[in-house]
């Protein structure tokens, strides 16, 4: 198999958005979009290899950079393995102009995994998209409970959002979530006004109809699952317990888990939790992202990541409750 070094750079403008490139007609991939850079030549390291790229193809001068991180890929079809070399670029000079005749815009980082983007290119949109808190909601009122119900339950979402949460799970289990569609919605449209992602539970069918941002399964769902049903595109999680299920999660195809019990929680009071030796232990193998979730607040965030977990995940904890 060829091995291939490349570099892509990180361009990042005032308002937080990244600098996106579309692979031009003729090229491999063309119509995807990416970080610009491109092949490290004989003889180049990355920064100067990386400055050639955006002065040939995007007319920017590269004035300084720093090291991201490395990523591998595979592609089988083209029997090529990729070593991607990604820098930070930390200033630069002049304005984009596509001169291969590509298109090229910035983009949001909570925005940037919902392109069609090259296999290499999507660990990073998923690594720089994906916040550090994952807020799920209590569950709603029912739609007997009336309207003043719905509307607590929403200020109270919209309280959240405020506290600066990007990724939001959807959780409804003591209503069919059919019969939930009008509150879904209202919390879907509210999401998006604050810039964040809303997933729901299980469900990719209606995720897909109702326009949500991703699907998260439950334990039982993970057991049921063969493959990926979502597009890229959507975020898909699942709730994991052990490892197998750990396991199962990142091979059909998730892009981030969360692990619970860590601590003991008021809503399963006795249930045996993890503990964070444990959950370091079972983390310790794992590339996937990982929420540590379960008797946890932003303040356990230090010691999620001293664990090796991406973030925490909470309801009542994250909830902006009256």
């Amino acid at each position: 198999m060829k091995p291939l070094s490349v570099t892509a750079g990180l361009i990042v403008n005032a308002r937080g958005e990244y600098l996106l490139a579309q692979r031009p007609r003729g090229k491999a991939h063309e119509g995807l979009w990416e970080f610009p850079g491109g092949k490290i030549e004989s003889g180049e390291d990355a920064a100067s290899a990386l400055a050639r790229e955006l002065k040939e193809e995007l007319d920017l001068e590269l004035l300084s950079s720093a090291p991201h991180g490395v990523y591998t890929h595979v592609y089988e079809k083209e029997q090529l393995s990729l070593t991607l070399i990604v820098l930070r670029v930390l200033d630069w000079r002049g304005d984009a102009i596509g001169l291969e005749g590509q298109a090229h815009r910035w983009v949001s980082p909570a925005r940037i995994h919902r392109l069609q983007m090259p296999g290499a290119d999507r660990p990073i949109a998923l690594e720089l998209g994906l916040p550090d808190t994952f807020l799920i909601t209590p569950e709603p009122p029912a739609p007997s409970a009336g309207g003043s119900a719905r509307r607590i339950w929403l200020s109270a979402l919209e309280r959240s959002l405020q506290r600066g949460h990007k990724l939001v799970l959807l959780r409804i289990k003591q209503t069919p979530l059919i019969e939930q569609r009008a509150i879904a919605a209202l919390a879907r449209d509210l999401v998006k006004q604050h810039g964040a992602e809303i997933m729901l539970q299980d469900d990719a069918e209606l995720c897909e109809r109702w326009r949500f941002g991703g699907v998260s399964l439950t334990s039982k769902a993970l057991s049921r699952s063969k493959k990926r049903l979502l597009p890229a595109e959507s975020w898909l999680s699942a709730s994991c317990h052990t490892p197998a299920e750990l396991s199962l999660a990142s091979a059909i195809g998730c892009d981030f888990a969360t692990l619970s019990p860590v601590l003991p929680t008021q809503t399963h009071p006795g249930a045996p939790a993890l503990g964070w030796p444990r959950v370091a232990e079972y983390l310790d193998a794992q590339t996937m992202p990982i929420f540590a979730l379960g008797g946890l607040s932003a303040p356990d965030l230090v010691a999620a990541k001293a664990a090796g977990a991406w973030g925490v995940a909470g309801i009542s904890a994250f909830w902006a409750a009256s």
